[in-house]
């Protein structure tokens, strides 16, 4: 279709919806997939003092290039305030601190952004 058919109003829309999708789909392009998984089961929570509790947790990781795979049991301590979707966040981060450990014990170096963690 020739430009001198196409409203300015319609090319504006155009370009503003290609503006939204484009960081979008470059994002998702930088994402690089997992290199380790790790699935953990929590287990006892107590409260650990007047303003914090403590959760353990048992978890098995696998690492398919190396390949290696594992369990371990770790704890965290968060504060009793922390909101249920910030407690996720913490929750995965140490996770993916502890596999990255883990792994590093087995002589293998994976950054913990490329760490899955699957709750159950």
């Amino acid at each position: 279709m020739p430009l001198a058919g196409v409203s300015r109003r319609a090319l504006v829309a155009a370009a503003a919806a290609a503006a939204v999708v484009a960081p979008e789909v470059s994002a998702r392009k930088r994402q690089k997939p997992p290199l380790a998984f790790v699935m953990p089961q929590l287990g006892f929570f107590a409260a650990d003092s007047l303003t914090t509790f403590r959760a353990n947790f048992d978890a098995a990781f696998t690492y398919p290039v190396g390949p290696n795979s594992g369990n371990f049991s770790n704890n965290i301590i968060v504060a009793s305030h922390v909101p249920p979707d910030q407690l996720r966040k913490l929750l995965v981060a140490e996770l993916q601190m502890a596999v990255a450990h883990q792994l590093a014990l087995l002589g293998r170096t994976v950054p913990v952004d490329r760490i899955a963690v699957t709750l159950v």
